[in-house]
């Protein structure tokens, strides 16, 4: 069923586990309950498609289109989300532990209180994305685009962070133990009783300890 155009049919409930549906045209889909587990989605356009209840772990969704979809709650368990365009979805308490979002497209996308623990999010795009009170927990986060996200009371317990760009971004409440933060752009970044317990700036090779002065001349707003 590669390439099909299903736009707007009515699939809520199906069984859809398993099926070959990259490339496939299904934009207003109604996907209510229905079971995509292991399913081939790869560039699919799901634009304007409903997935309340269905099942996505397992299925693949890298460079699909879910510009944005409401997913929330959504468990992404094992899915692969590559190159993925989710600008402006909702994904706020979804589940994305250990899921591949390398160079996905996540931009002004909410993602409150999302579970993103391991999470390959190298090279990401995550501009004024709301990540507030989410789990980054040991996240891959290198080369990512976080200007003006917000990521107040977030888990950044060991996330790294390298060569990241967090212009802007708020961190405030959030919990940076053990991350690394070398070479990170910091112009206008904000840290407010942020917890800074071991995170780690300048360089790999020198393993220094961020400090207050390291902060501020680097442009990040410390308070």
């Amino acid at each position: 069923m590669e390439g099909k155009n299903l736009s707007g049919l009515d699939l809520s409930g199906f069984e859809l586990n398993g099926l070959y549906l990259a490339k496939a045209n299904l934009s207003n889909v109604d996907f209510t309950n229905a079971g995509l587990s292991n399913t081939n989605l790869h560039r699919a356009n799901l634009t304007g498609a409903v997935l309340r209840g269905a099942d996505l772990t397992l299925a693949d969704l890298s460079g699909a289109d879910l510009t944005g979809v409401d997913l929330v709650g959504q468990n992404f368990l094992g899915a692969n989300l590559e190159k993925t365009q989710l600008v402006g979805a909702d994904l706020a308490g979804a589940y994305l532990a250990g899921v591949s979002l390398r160079e996905a497209n996540l931009n002004g996308a909410v993602l409150i209180s999302a579970n993103l623990e391991g999470a390959d999010l190298a090279k990401a795009k995550l501009r004024d994305a709301n990540l507030a009170r989410s789990i980054l927990e040991e996240a891959d986060l290198r080369e990512a685009d976080l200007t003006g996200a917000n990521l107040t009371e977030a888990n950044l317990v060991g996330a790294d962070f390298i060569h990241a760009d967090l212009t802007g971004a708020d961190l405030t409440g959030a919990d940076l133990t053990g991350a690394k933060l070398y070479d990170v752009t910091l112009e206008g970044t904000i840290f407010d009783s942020t917890n800074f317990k071991e995170p780690l700036c300048e360089s790999q090779i020198l393993h220094s300890y961020c400090s207050r002065s390291y902060l501020e001349a680097r442009g990040a707003l410390v308070r």
